[in-house]
């Protein structure tokens, strides 16, 4: 198994994206205690096994979902920004939805990535 939460808080954290939330807004699962308008929280959604040689796991195959959320409906490039980070560090996007939250008022992009790696 191989674990990326580091890297992908480090890829996220890069100057544009801070820049276009308006502060370091980017948290692993759950929003922190701020006022940003704008905020991103990604999670580990599955590590699992990939391929095999000779009976030992050989890859991991490791899905993460980054979530932008806003008072406001999320701008093409931030979306854009999120994306290239992920594929810089070798994840490819698998999945996105678009959704609004009427009960919070909160614009919602969700965006999924995998990645298969040597152990």
């Amino acid at each position: 198994m191989r674990f990326l939460e580091k890297d992908v808080l480090r890829a996220l954290t890069n100057s544009f994206i801070v820049e276009k939330i308006g502060g370091e807004y980017i948290y692993n699962m759950v929003r922190g205690d701020d006022n940003g308008k704008t905020w991103i929280t990604y999670s580990e959604l599955d590590n699992g096994a990939g391929r095999y040689a000779e009976g030992v796991e050989s890859t991991s195959i490791i899905l993460f979902q980054v979530d932008i959320w806003s008072f406001s409906p999320v701008k093409g490039d931030l979306k854009e920004a999120v994306n290239t980070c992920m594929k810089n560090i070798g994840f490819q996007r698998i999945t996105t939805a678009n959704l609004y939250e009427p009960d919070t008022k909160i614009y919602h992009y969700g965006m999924r990535f995998r990645t298969e790696l040597k152990i």
